[in-house]
This record gives structure tokens, C-alpha cells and sequence, in this order.
């Protein structure tokens, strides 16, 4: 038995997680990307039941399958979305589960891509298992930019690793300190 509303949550394309009352949901363009509302799905007639809006290009798909609870049970991307979608109707074992759909089209793959990272680990699907986590290995520039490392650690690390090495970094025994050269002997 569902004892939530039926919301909305979709990753824009900053990484911030934004909830919407289905009901209220229309078709937006934000720098590019593209929402379509949340629709729900006929699993036995999957393509006729969806109501895809005209004009809008569907090369860059990221899209949601929601239970009938509205509980997330999987977030992909694709770049040929008819084909993945087709797959996922044809064999993924969570298919029988799929109440709803909700889809994002992007400008970009790069956008795509960070999208879809930060919908799964903010959403937390039940049938994701690629991308729960980050990486266990990043490779770091340490003589290149900081805000080159910066942007690795935050497209590729655990938020919860994030979030202990900030914490760790800002402790006053283990933050770095500058430290006066010793005084020659005419100080």
C-alpha cells in the first residue's frame, strides 16, 4: 500500500534535486534540457501509451521508471533511447514493477552524463547498481589545477567520502598550516 504523494524528483542539471506535484508538470526548457512530465505507463503497450511532446529531440534521454508508489526502481541515459527502452521493456526483471516514467532531454552528453550520477545517487533507485557509489580509484592531478581535482572528486567520489575528507581537511591538527621559516641567528 503507497502511503506517499505522488511527486516528481528529477536532478537538474546544477546536480540539485527538485520535487514537483505531478499534476502541476509541463514540458520546460532550461538551458537546454528538457522535462516531460510524469506520465503513467502501460507496460503492455509501452510506446503507444506514452504522450511525447513534438518538437523536442530525444538524443540525449535520461529517464526515471517509477513503482506505483512512486518509489524509484531505475535511472538510465541513452543516447538511441527507443532501443534501451525497448530493452528494458524486454527484459529487465523490475519491468512488471513500472508504473511511470519521467524524462529529461539534454543539450549535451557531458550534461547527460553528470545528470544521470547525480539522479542515482541522490534517488537511490532499487534496481540501479552502477553508480550507487563512486568510483573506488580517481586519478588526481596534485601539481595541476585545484579546481581541475575539485571537479574530479565531485564527479566521480562518494558524497558521504566527500563529505569525511572536507571535515577531516578542516580539522585544526591536520589543516594545512603556514609555518614561519626559523629565524637566522640576527633576528
Amino acid at each position: 500500500m503507497c502511503t506517499q504523494s505522488y511527486s516528481y524528483v528529477y536532478t537538474n542539471w546544477y546536480g540539485e534535486s527538485v520535487i514537483k506535484d505531478w499534476k502541476s508538470m509541463q514540458v520546460t526548457d532550461v538551458s537546454g534540457t528538457h522535462h516531460v512530465p510524469v506520465q503513467r505507463v502501460r507496460r503492455d503497450a509501452f510506446w503507444e501509451s506514452l504522450d511525447l511532446p513534438d518538437g523536442v529531440p530525444f538524443g540525449m534521454l535520461l529517464y526515471r521508471f517509477y513503482d506505483a508508489c512512486g518509489e524509484p526502481l531505475y535511472i538510465g541515459k541513452s543516447t538511441a533511447p527507443f532501443g534501451r527502452l525497448e530493452g528494458h521493456r524486454k527484459q529487465a526483471e523490475w519491468w512488471g514493477l513500472v508504473e511511470f516514467i519521467a524524462m529529461s532531454m539534454y543539450p549535451s552528453h557531458g550534461l547527460l552524463l553528470r545528470a544521470e550520477l547525480a539522479a542515482i545517487r541522490s534517488e537511490q533507485p532499487r534496481f540501479n547498481k552502477a553508480g550507487l557509489r563512486g568510483k573506488k580509484r580517481v586519478e588526481l592531478h596534485l601539481h595541476g589545477s585545484a579546481d581541475d581535482a575539485a571537479d574530479v572528486l565531485l564527479d566521480e567520489a562518494d558524497p558521504e567520502f566527500l563529505a569525511d575528507l572536507v571535515r577531516i581537511l578542516s580539522t585544526p591538527d591536520r589543516a594545512l598550516l603556514a609555518v614561519a621559516p626559523p629565524c637566522p641567528g640576527f633576528c
